[in-house]
């Protein structure tokens, strides 16, 4: 029978957390403890419900999922404790004592969150994305980039108070087809005359 070891070092160290400014407006980095088979369980039954995160994760399902998560009333073990001091762990108490406001710590308890549900490049995307993960996502498709160019345009374009021409939105107009007729066809175009 095979015997596997070295599980640890897969894991180990886990989830760091840098440049988290404390009070001082010192950056540290904090590291996150591994969830507990009861909290990683936990997270898992909220995704069923909220649905699946992973590192294609849309922007939509990350923001319904933590609004989903917020309202949860039922959280393992003590009652009395918050999102992110359950998935930070020890690093929470650390935080608070280095001063780290409220929203950081917050958003370091979402982003282990999505670290146990969706690993390293979950927890990444929303990281760098400052919880926008829409702002690193690549428009999807041509009619999405279209319509993102559209957008743009619109706010690029100085307002005349008018109308706009054809020419100044670069919509060509189609051509009228009315008082045109097709070319006429001889009787004997193309055949051996005999």
């Amino acid at each position: 029978m095979p015997e596997f070891s070295g599980l640890t070092s897969y894991f180990d160290p886990g989830l760091i957390l840098a440049g988290v400014p404390g009070r001082d407006k010192v950056e540290r980095s904090y590291p996150i403890p591994l969830a507990s088979a009861e909290l990683g369980l936990w997270c898992r039954l909220v995704a069923q419900t909220t649905g699946t995160i992973s590192e294609d994760s849309t922007e939509d399902e990350l923001r319904e999922a933590a609004a989903a998560i917020e309202a949860l009333p039922d959280l393992p073990g003590d009652k009395h404790l918050t999102l992110s001091q359950r998935m930070l762990g020890t690093a929470y108490a650390a935080m608070v004592a280095d001063g780290v406001a409220d929203p950081y710590i917050e958003y370091c308890g979402m982003c282990a969150y999505f670290y146990v549900l969706g690993g390293d490049q979950a927890a990444a995307r929303w990281w760098r994305s400052g919880g926008r993960p829409e702002a690193l996502r690549p428009a999807a498709n041509r009619a999405q980039r279209r319509d993102q160019a559209k957008k743009a345009a619109k706010k690029a374009a100085p307002s005349t108070g008018g109308s706009r021409t054809a020419a100044a939105t670069g919509t060509r107009k189609p051509a009228s087809t009315s008082g045109t007729k097709s070319p006429r066809k001889s009787a004997g175009r193309g055949a051996a005359k005999g």
